[in-house]
């Protein structure tokens, strides 16, 4: 749960510079518990949302390592697409970081409550992310109201 004021980037960025500033916590903001599916695929500024909540402990995270940490390179990126393939390749010109500390730039954000994805459980439609969070919250339920 938010509990005071903090800045989104580490220094102002051209037209988000004012994400640099600290950001009011919402009158109204949510304060049960929290929980953050989060795989592979979490990339860009997911990494800096996802180290933020990391960084100011809100919530819990269920799934895979993301494929992202708390700096993105982005922004003026170059795009240059290869003539025989076709395949596009993309440069991040500048990076962002998100306004934390004593995070290793080179690891993913890593889950609370880790989950082994199997590839029959995406055949049968499962989703093991959700199933595992609503685990977790009739877990917790069981444990505060047991029979």
């Amino acid at each position: 749960m938010e509990r005071k004021a903090a800045p989104y980037f580490a220094e102002p960025y051209g037209k988000y510079a004012e994400l640099a500033d600290p950001i009011p916590v919402a009158p109204n903001h949510f304060s049960g518990r929290l929980f953050t599916l989060l795989d592979g695929r979490c990339g860009s500024t997911n990494g800096h949302f996802c180290a933020l909540l990391s960084y100011h402990k809100i919530g819990e995270f269920v799934g895979t390592p993301s494929g992202s940490t708390y700096k993105c390179n982005a922004g003026s990126n170059t795009e240059v697409r290869l003539e025989k393939t076709s395949l596009i390749l993309t440069f991040g010109r500048s990076t962002f970081s998100a306004a934390v500390e004593g995070i290793d730039k080179a690891s993913p954000i890593m889950p609370n409550h880790p989950i082994q994805v199997k590839y029959q459980d995406f055949l049968d439609g499962k989703d093991v992310f959700m199933e595992t969070t609503f685990d977790i919250i009739k877990s917790a339920k069981e444990k505060r109201n047991p029979l």
